[in-house]
């Protein structure tokens, strides 16, 4: 009988390391998943109560399969980016280089309270020092390391293991039957 496992889903993934930071650094303004790559511009455009910790999917590699274990293993990507200004206490680039102190402790020893994920490899933080940061006053670093995510295989007898339905959207290379003239997705199946 096959055995089932818990499917970590990339969004669960950076909601539980988000909240795992947030225990092991409760004086942060703000913890988060985020949707991507954090710079000083990004910073510019939105209102950050710092010190802030954003957590972001950058890629995954290249997958493989493990037939025996029935699953798939999808190595991650992952960035936790740290976000601090100044105080009357203390300097923005101690204060990021204390986080990030904490971050290289926790995060090579996290899994994130989930199952079907690997131990995190290859761990490097990286100050994204710039000019236009100086300028506006904030230091950002990032932490970055590949965890391995995975996602169990159907079985192949269940139905489950094939969509039930398929769709299709418009591709202008090709005259597909099943999209409207609008292009939205026809039901093929």
């Amino acid at each position: 009988m096959p055995t089932t496992h818990q499917v970590p889903r990339m969004s669960a993934l950076l909601e539980a390391a988000a909240a795992e930071i947030s225990v092991v650094l409760p004086d942060l303004g703000e913890c988060r998943a985020h949707d991507g790559a954090i710079d000083h511009a990004e910073v510019g455009r939105r209102a950050t109560r710092t010190p802030a910790v954003y957590v972001a999917a950058l890629e995954t590699g290249t997958m493989r399969v493990s037939a025996a274990a029935r699953q798939v293993i999808a190595p991650v990507r992952l960035a936790a980016y740290v976000v601090t200004r100044s105080t009357a206490a203390l300097d923005r680039g101690t204060a990021a280089r204390n986080i990030v102190d904490r971050l290289l402790a926790l995060i090579p020893r996290a899994c994130w309270g989930l199952t079907g994920i690997g131990r995190a490899e290859n761990v490097r933080a990286v100050n994204r020092y710039s000019s236009a940061g100086d300028k506006a006053g904030v230091a950002i670093w990032s932490i970055e390391w590949d965890q391995e995510l995975s996602y169990a295989l159907p079985d192949p007898d269940s139905p489950a293991a094939l969509p039930s339905e398929l769709y299709v959207t418009f591709d202008e290379r090709q005259s597909l039957p099943n999209v409207d003239e609008a292009g939205a997705y026809g039901r093929v199946a």
